[in-house]
């Protein structure tokens, strides 16, 4: 897998992306079968966020296309988000995942700097925006459904 870390520079930007969005998971990030058992579990534990694509990445007939990411700060698990700071992220410390459990956009994140601002980004060729990170996603929508249910029925 290609690597394009550079905690040196990461460093010096603070953790602008952090700070801004949590990047996506696809499914191959995890090592489990996908199943709504598992990702309730993600939910429970405090650092996993259902947000979905508004409409449908494959122009079908669907109204929104979920998907996995960290949760933001003081966030609710299942939250269609424009923005937040990663639960991962801490002042001072940086991500307090490794390398290897960051979710894929984290990953194929290319750190670098233009007129001494960060200017972070994704090859076109890795897939690692939103939009291709919610197409991963789109065989497992009728367990999102299933696990949108029941975590709301246990929250109430």
């Amino acid at each position: 897998m290609k690597k394009y870390f550079n905690h040196k520079m990461c460093k010096m930007c603070g953790g602008a992306c952090c700070k801004s969005y949590a990047g996506s998971y696809k499914p191959q990030d995890f090592e489990q079968p996908i199943t709504a058992d598992f990702i309730l579990s993600l939910l429970n534990s405090g650092k996993v966020a259902i947000d979905w694509w508004e409409g449908d990445v494959l122009d079908k007939d669907l109204s929104q296309t979920y998907y996995l990411r960290p949760r933001h700060k003081n966030e609710a698990a299942i939250k269609g988000s424009w923005g937040g700071e990663c639960v991962n992220f801490t002042e001072g410390v940086g991500c307090s995942l490794d390398e290897k459990t960051r979710p894929y956009q984290c990953r194929m994140l290319i750190p670098n700097f233009k007129n001494g601002q960060p200017d972070c980004d994704h090859l076109g060729k890795d897939k690692a925006d939103k939009k291709h990170c919610a197409i991963a996603w789109y065989e497992y929508q009728n367990i999102f459904e299933e696990v949108t249910e029941r975590y709301c029925e246990t929250v109430r």
